[in-house]
């Protein structure tokens, strides 16, 4: 774990639902994302492979909702298949071990610089294409939780693995599937899950995805006593997967 002094003080600086890169001690690249949800403080260090994270002791189950800064949506937005953008989402999502199908409609804005999605309640997200920002994923609702819930429900880290997992498990449409958007159970992600059966927990296969499982399974418990780990291997995250490998990896929790 990555000792508090590291990382706390930037990370509460930030506003509740922001995340953001910085660099981790020495190192000469924005190496550490650290980030203030509603529950948590938390942080990983791609180069360490390694983060830590601080529950807010304060918030509890029932706590009212913080009131958060909302996005404005891009004003340039267009269909990504059949523009003259498709070739550059298509490898960037390539790149990201994901394609068109998995997903819902595209659209791209050159203003944003970022490709965008509507999720199942028409809440749109935007995924940052230069790799320079500081926000991978910008989402323009006050959202904790972005999926489907159903009485066993596959839970991801980000909206990407979300997709895929949902498309691996097509034949399974009883199996619900959703994104924490984050290593963590927020508030607005609890009550959500409240009347679920069976929860597991596919977040990414590191030491952040490890710690926000203990903690967010933690939180849970108490609602839904059935929770499984569904751990990729070392270093990954489902969407890095093959859709067969995500099938097996599944299998053998459930």
């Amino acid at each position: 774990m990555i000792p508090e002094n590291e990382w706390l003080p930037q990370a509460q600086r930030l506003s509740v639902g922001m995340r953001m890169r910085v660099r981790h001690g020495r190192e000469r690249r924005l190496n550490m994302t650290v980030a203030n949800e509603r529950d948590r403080w938390w942080c990983y260090c791609q180069a360490c492979k390694t983060g830590g994270v601080l529950m807010k002791e304060h918030v509890l189950l029932t706590a009212a909702p913080i009131v958060e800064t909302v996005l404005t949506l891009p004003t340039d937005m267009k269909p990504v298949l059949g523009s003259d953008f498709e070739d550059t989402v298509g490898r960037f999502l390539a790149s990201k071990g994901m394609m068109f199908p998995y997903l819902p409609q595209l659209w791209y804005s050159v203003q944003a610089r970022r490709v965008l999605l509507q999720d199942d309640t028409g809440e749109w997200h935007g995924r940052d294409l230069t790799g320079k920002s500081n926000a991978k994923w910008l989402h323009y609702a006050k959202l904790h939780i972005v999926g489907t819930v159903g009485a066993t429900t596959v839970l991801t880290e980000d909206i990407f693995s979300m997709y895929k997992v949902r498309f691996a498990l097509r034949d399974s449409p009883h199996i619900g599937t959703a994104s924490t958007l984050g290593a963590g159970c927020s508030t607005t992600a609890a009550l959500a899950l409240k009347n679920c059966t069976t929860l597991v927990w596919a977040y990414d296969g590191d030491a952040a995805g490890d710690a926000g499982y203990n903690s967010a399974s933690r939180r849970m418990r108490v609602l839904v006593p059935r929770q499984l780990r569904a751990r990729p291997p070392q270093g990954l995250d489902p969407k890095d997967m093959d859709c067969a490998d995500i099938r097996e990896l599944l299998k053998g929790v459930l």
